[in-house]
């Protein structure tokens, strides 16, 4: 019997982006995404609700409703170096133990007509009502409303 060891362990490959980590944020002095090493494969959708967290977005699952969440869905090349940066970046749980802001899941991504399983960050804390971003899209726009 072969030894696994974390290093051989690979994790889904697949990232729902719907805020900073997006493509037109990458590499932005304002937003410090990091760099992402990923091939984007389209627009995708989230079954959820969008909501603006400060000046950041933050979404909530939500299979059993009509709204979606748009954003980007990547192939992550390295998914065990890059999957711990992004924890990072978005203070997310599994790397992050004490009071994450985001967990990271896997949740059902639509795109391009097929159901995948993506790795989403999904918002821990409590949201306002009339913070809720209808049209499920979020831009750079909407961190100037906070």
């Amino acid at each position: 019997m072969q030894n696994v060891t974390t290093d051989d362990y690979m994790p889904d490959p697949y990232l729902f982006a719907y805020g900073f980590l997006m493509s037109v944020f990458h590499g932005n002095e304002q937003t410090q995404t990091p760099p992402l090493d990923a091939r984007l494969l389209g627009l995708g959708t989230y079954d959820g609700l969008l909501y603006r967290v400060a000046s950041y977005p933050g979404v909530i699952y939500r299979p059993e409703g009509d709204k979606q969440v748009y954003g980007e869905v990547f192939w992550l090349n390295h998914p065990n170096r890059t999957l711990p940066i992004l924890d990072e970046y978005e203070h997310a749980s599994p790397l992050i133990t004490n009071a994450p802001e985001y967990a990271r899941r896997l949740r059902p991504i639509r795109l391009e007509g097929k159901t995948i399983q993506c790795w989403v960050y999904e918002y821990l804390g409590t949201v306002q009502p009339d913070s809720e971003i209808k049209s499920g899209k979020f831009d750079i726009e909407q961190t100037k409303q906070s």
